[in-house]
């Protein structure tokens, strides 16, 4: 069908001549290869787009139109399809002036005629809008604006280096054109962001985190949409966003976030070596120290007050015994290789063994392996709160309960303890150790939270964190 629109070299300089004298704001297309060619324009033409002839002849409509490319080509090729004139109207930007044209494409045997007219309606405020704010606003947030239309599946988008990093095309872009620059793994939540945006209501963002091919390389964009206006049905019509790149950003907090693991690792190898030092040195020494005790009570008769000095040595050295023991466990915990459901178990058991306490563990079985520093950090919090229990709350019971909770892993640890005691001037809490304020710290680093609920009967904590933690 296309093929009628075609010019031989004569006719285009028959054609350039005749229109080098004409006011008339008119030029001549070809369509080669399905694509769209001025191949000469009068001066009027190139006036009313603030441009030259030689900006004109010889370019692609699309190169000519910076606004409103797709709807001068359509009007193009519907003309010749249909063998009628068809008009189209757009808002035009250049300069400090935004205008509205009426544009009218008319079939010719030697191509399409091309003509433009200048209406007198000022543009209204969506058109001026999509036509010169989008090339404002888009430093201003530092990244791509973009218009989408829902119905016709398009996308219309303001000059910024990252089109240019795209290779994004001038004129608008059709959607399916962007689903094949999508990274395969981020095509289903690609996809559950575009079936949102028709239920977005009038004050919500729609955001997605996904990788664009540019350059041969896969980055990192941050987008965000918003309803931009809705039909006369109230359905949305158009949303508008904005497509920051986040790939330094992205690649910070991987670095950052490995460095945390090493140190978590780091941290708990340490810990590991002070628990085997205090298990197999000082607490030797305290045994030690109550055999030397047992000897002196065999070669002296102790009575009176040297009796109950040694009985107080004694009791001393049997709760410092029991408190190393209890402390080089929580340092050399179990492992983690398989998993923290069988860590928290092995964990509470020996724990409740050593420190004479009844420990519970109930671990839902929706729980799935978690990444290695959320597991990390959890344990460290039920370590930390069953050391507290045992030192503080005087509590016959312990329960440590895991499980899922609106797309969020949830730690708690329950006692049957006194709570968290208050003075009785003042009424204020007891300080919180250092050992709570460090996992608050390295939860609220995973994007999660620690919390403590105190009750008359005891006290609660609660740790959570997201399944993909941050």
């Amino acid at each position: 069908m296309l093929r009628h629109a075609r010019t031989n070299a004569d006719e285009v300089s028959d054609f350039r001549q005749v229109f080098a004298e004409l006011p008339t704001p008119v030029a001549l297309v070809s369509i080669s290869n399905g694509e769209p060619w001025i191949v000469a324009a009068s001066a009027g033409f190139a006036e009313q787009l603030g441009l030259t002839r030689a900006a004109i002849e010889g370019r692609r409509v699309s190169q000519v139109f910076r606004v409103g490319a797709a709807q001068v080509r359509l009007a193009i090729t519907r003309s010749v399809d249909l063998a009628s004139a068809q008009e189209t109207r757009i808002t035009y930007a250049f300069g400090d002036r935004v205008v509205r044209l009426e544009i009218e494409a008319r079939p010719l045997t030697a191509g399409v005629l091309l003509s433009v007219r200048l209406l007198a309606e000022r543009p209204t405020l969506a058109e001026v809008g999509e036509a010169a704010v989008l090339d404002e606003i888009a430093p201003l947030l530092g990244g791509l604006v973009f218009i989408r239309d829902l119905g016709s599946r398009s996308i219309r988008y303001g000059r910024h280096p990252l089109g240019a990093q795209l290779d994004l095309p001038s004129e608008p872009l059709d959607l399916r054109a962007l689903d094949e620059r999508v990274h395969p793994a981020d095509r289903a939540a690609y996809r559950r962001h575009l079936r949102a945006e028709p239920l977005l209501g009038d004050t919500d963002v729609s955001e997605v985190l996904l990788r664009l091919k540019a350059g041969g390389q896969w980055l990192w964009f941050a987008v965000r949409t918003r309803v931009l206006n809705r039909d006369a049905a109230g359905a949305v019509r158009r949303v508008i966003g904005v497509a920051r790149d986040v790939t330094h950003n992205r690649e910070t907090a991987e670095a950052l976030a490995s460095s945390s693991l090493a140190l978590a690792h780091a941290e708990l190898n340490e810990r590991r070596r002070v628990g085997r030092e205090l298990h197999d040195s000082t607490s030797q020494q305290l045994v030690a120290a109550r055999l030397g005790l047992s000897a002196l009570e065999r070669h002296v008769t102790l009575k009176g007050e040297p009796r109950r000095i040694v009985s107080a040595v004694r009791r001393a050295i049997s709760a410092a015994q029991k408190e190393i023991r209890n402390l080089s466990y929580v340092l050399h915990p179990p492992s983690l290789e398989d998993g923290l459901r069988r860590a928290l178990e092995d964990f509470g058991a020996g724990f409740g063994l050593r420190a004479g306490l009844q420990v519970s563990v109930s671990v839902e079985a929706s729980v799935p392996r978690l990444p290695e520093v959320l597991e990390m950090a959890l344990f460290r919090v039920a370590q930390e709160s069953l050391m507290n229990v045992y030192r503080h709350a005087r509590a016959r019971h312990a329960a440590i309960r895991l499980r899922l909770e609106d797309g969020a892993v949830i730690l708690e640890i329950e006692d049957d303890g006194i709570g968290l005691s208050r003075r009785a001037a003042g009424q204020s809490p007891t300080p919180i150790g250092v050992g709570i304020s460090g996992m608050r710290a390295r939860m609220t680093q995973l994007g999660g939270s620690l919390v403590l609920e105190s009750r008359p009967t005891g006290l609660t904590i609660r740790a959570s964190a997201p399944l993909r933690a941050p």
